[in-house]
């Protein structure tokens, strides 16, 4: 997406900072020793007249990812900041939602964080649905979105909003296509997916309102790609499976690859809030679109949280052991950096 110059500017000096190991004034004086070429008509420098609406949020966080893969110093990140809209002519709602960060020599990514520049706060879940007709379903970590490495990529995570009044949504995401890379041997981390379920009532009209107990299924997703605007209605499900991380190092086992896409099936979940059943479908077509159990409505979310923990703390434990001599990169970058952002350089 288009990015006018200053955002280049702000994700360069950003990526900077984070690798120096030293408190560095946030001042234009930092970028007098880097030289900025940008194509006039690029992505990067668009015509005064282009279409820019996104660019602070999605292209800055690649930006950064390709200053630090320069370095040598971090694998990439979910690179997008996840935004997600909804509203009518009466009230309007916005938010951005969190994914994995990368790995880097000595540490494993963190999973389920607003990354790098992103510097928002999500609403708290009672506030949500106290002010706005929604019902936040599910928030739980991704598992296996991750990237497997000597230190593992962080996961991404799973956000399913449920509507309870007609209203327009939209998404504004990226990675749903290309892979967080990994880095130094590291795997990839795994793409987003942004899906709609409708709900079919078994009492008639789509979108209905009852609570008798009648149980309504919810039809086959569907994707909404990297970006979307849809008008839902009430009981419609929107969820967000925000990308994860790559992961720095191969691990040495040798398995570098995120968890593999597999079939959801069909699976019942209680929604006490609505006071009836909910039935998942089985969607077959998902499951190429990058789905996994940990993405079905009927995977416990405690226990894939608990497990991606335990299985990232004992790669860790493993890695440490054969680190070794593997680091020899970012001290490097870090004195390269350090260098350039000099005293004399700085104006100090």
């Amino acid at each position: 997406m288009n990015a006018p110059p200053a955002v280049t500017y702000s994700a360069a000096i950003y990526a900077l900072r984070c690798m120096v190991e030293r408190d560095v004034p946030l001042n234009q004086g930092c970028l007098r020793p880097v030289r900025f070429i940008i194509p006039d008509g690029s992505v990067l420098n668009p015509a005064s007249d282009a279409a820019v609406v996104g660019g602070n949020v999605l292209t800055s966080q690649r930006v950064v990812d390709v200053v630090l893969r320069a370095f040598g110093a971090a694998a990439a990140s979910q690179g997008c900041m996840n935004n997600t809209t909804f509203g009518n002519a009466s009230l309007g709602y916005y938010e951005t939602v969190c994914g994995g960060c990368g790995a880097g020599p000595g540490w494993r990514g963190a999973s389920g964080k607003h990354s790098h520049m992103t510097n928002t706060r999500i609403t708290d879940p009672e506030t949500l649905e106290r002010r706005y007709p929604a019902l936040l379903r599910r928030f739980h970590l991704r598992h296996g979105s991750g990237g497997k490495g000597l230190f593992p990529g962080g996961t991404g995570v799973v956000r399913e909003l449920q509507f309870r009044a007609p209203l327009a949504v939209s998404v504004l995401t990226e990675r749903r296509a290309v892979v967080p890379w990994g880095l130094a041997g590291g795997g990839d981390g795994k793409a987003g997916l942004n899906l709609l379920f409708r709900r079919a009532s078994a009492r008639g009209a789509h979108g209905s309102v009852v609570g008798d107990g009648t149980v309504h299924r919810l039809l086959p997703a569907v994707n909404l790609g990297s970006k979307a605007t849809v008008q839902v209605l009430p009981g419609d499900i929107v969820r967000l499976c925000t990308p994860g991380a790559g992961a720095y190092g191969k691990a040495a086992g040798g398995v570098t690859s995120a968890v593999g896409a597999a079939e959801v099936g069909e699976s019942r979940s209680s929604d006490t809030s609505m006071g009836q059943e909910w039935a998942m479908p089985a969607v077959m077509g998902v499951a190429s679109a990058g789905m996994t159990s940990a993405d079905d409505p009927g995977c416990d979310p405690w226990v894939c949280r608990w497990e991606a923990e335990a299985e990232a703390e004992a790669e860790e434990e493993e890695g440490r052991a054969a680190a070794g001599a593997s680091h020899g990169s970012a001290p490097h970058a870090r004195s390269e950096v350090l260098r350039l952002l000099s005293k004399e350089a700085i104006g100090q």
